[in-house]
């Protein structure tokens, strides 16, 4: 089967978060993807005047999945998802994922499991206990935060033994492969990403930029699927690359917003198109280091 990815994920006019972070880079990388807007908001949330824009409702979910059924045109060999609007919604997602799964059993599935950050959520909590009764079943790699993997587990994480125990629990729900996006232990002046994959563990350890941005976890979960197709055997290739890309563009981004005496919400938006060499040649600086317990 022709690749083709299903993003289903949040979409802004301006800016990017969500589908604005994601379907650029997969397009880049050679992956055609049909995306699929969870919500259409004007800008992203954390602007100071707010936002406008309409969610799509499990019915529209399941009006557009019946247009694309009666047309043949259910046919992915990648599915990626993030932001769900509703535990309805979510369980629409639910029900379209043993759909394709039934018509691809070769179908790729990363799930982001945008929850919330730093100890709260900004969706309704019912969502953690969907995504892990409803939607890890069909995961084949997931990429929560250093909170969604706590709500996703149930258990508190404070150092890499915990992160890695909770990473382990989930593998029985049926995912291969766990990435802790960043988290940061103790004292530690660096950011850890931790990576799980049937014993296969190993860390990468990168700088903390200090910035005002949004969309980089997207942006990761868009890259992390097209180069673990490209390199299928080796995860630490695949999880190196995507950072590489990602830490190009917050880097672009933070030396841009320095540039305005005043920086606003705007200037923080990612550099996103200003950073297409990186995402199409990345040059790996972090290395992944083998972790044993």
């Amino acid at each position: 089967m022709e690749s083709r990815v299903l993003s289903i994920q949040s979409h802004v006019v301006f800016g990017y978060v969500g589908n604005k972070a994601s379907v650029f880079p997969l397009q880049l990388l050679g992956f055609p993807v049909d995306n699929l807007n969870s919500v259409q908001l004007s800008n992203h949330t954390g602007y100071p005047d707010g936002f406008r824009g309409h969610k799509l409702t499990a019915d529209d979910l399941n009006s557009i999945v019946e247009g694309l059924r009666d047309n043949r045109l259910l046919r992915y060999s990648h599915v990626l998802t993030g932001f769900a609007n509703s535990p309805e919604f979510l369980r629409g997602v639910a029900t379209l994922l043993g759909e394709l799964k039934k018509l691809n059993g070769e179908l790729i599935y990363l799930c982001d499991p945008v929850m919330g950050d730093r100890g709260r959520f900004y969706v309704d909590p019912q969502l953690s206990r969907i995504y892990r009764d409803e939607i890890l079943p069909f995961a084949d790699i997931i990429t929560p935060n250093l909170f969604e993997l706590e709500q996703l587990s149930n258990s508190r994480i404070t150092n890499e033994c915990d992160a890695f125990k909770a990473m382990d629990s989930i593998h029985k729900l049926g995912v291969t492969v766990i990435i802790l996006t960043s988290a940061r232990f103790e004292d530690d002046a660096d950011l850890e990403l931790l990576a799980s994959q049937k014993g296969n563990r190993f860390r990468i350890r990168f700088p903390h930029l200090e910035g005002h941005v949004t969309g980089l976890g997207d942006l990761f979960s868009a890259l992390l699927l097209a180069w673990f197709t490209k390199h299928p055997d080796n995860l630490g290739l695949a999880c190196e690359t995507a950072l590489a890309s990602v830490q190009c563009v917050m880097r672009r981004t933070v030396e841009f917003a320095a540039t305005k005496p005043k920086a606003s919400t705007t200037d923080w938006e990612l550099r996103l198109i200003q950073s297409k060499r990186d995402i199409e040649d990345p040059q790996i600086s972090f290395r992944t280091e083998k972790i044993v317990y």
